[in-house]
């Protein structure tokens, strides 16, 4: 099985999620994806890749403990470092969308109880907001990183503008783009 792709803003690199000799762990084409598959990691614990940095040099991925649930990770492409913890908490942290320059990491948490979006400053994690207010998921930028767009409560498509002011990212209230049928 594979599934969950991902490109590299560049179109040079496909991730995606292998379970050959493992549960789901990533794995890495070059080449606009037809190179040789690599493995980048080999874990018991299920692994999805969500994002590549701009520089296409580091892949984000979420995976799956028995302890702490989804938490967010990072590892090198080209497979210098073992995984590196990025958000590990007692709340599940799921489906994140790095902002096009790479400052920000909009994720999912289930921290309050429901399922909302956040954005921290990326890779420090640090300055969280609250994006979505009665639930949220599925964030993505939009393509000069001015806006995020997510699913909230109620199946609509929002969007809220997000900017950065002395390192803190700022976030307007959601508004409501479309009911998603």
């Amino acid at each position: 099985w594979s599934g969950s792709p991902v490109w590299s803003a560049d179109g040079s690199t496909l991730a995606y999620a292998i379970a050959v000799d493992s549960p789901p762990n990533i794995a890495v084409r070059g080449n606009r994806g037809s190179g040789p598959e690599r493995r980048l990691t080999k874990s018991p614990a299920i692994q999805y890749p969500s994002a590549f940095t701009p520089d296409a040099r580091t892949i984000l991925f979420r995976a799956f403990s028995s302890d702490t649930g989804w938490d967010l990770f990072t590892v090198a492409v080209d497979g210098s470092s073992q995984p590196q913890r990025l958000l590990q908490t007692p709340a599940n942290e799921m489906d994140m969308s790095l902002s096009p320059d790479g400052r920000l990491l909009a994720y999912m948490s289930d921290e309050s109880g429901r399922t909302e979006v956040y954005v921290s400053r990326y890779p420090e994690m640090s300055n969280r907001v609250v994006v979505s207010s009665g639930g949220g998921q599925r964030p993505l930028w939009r393509a000069d990183g001015r806006e995020l767009y997510f699913v909230g409560s109620g199946s609509r498509l929002m969007a809220a503008t997000v900017s950065v002011a002395g390192g803190s990212p700022s976030v307007t209230p959601p508004s409501v783009l479309l009911q998603i049928p």
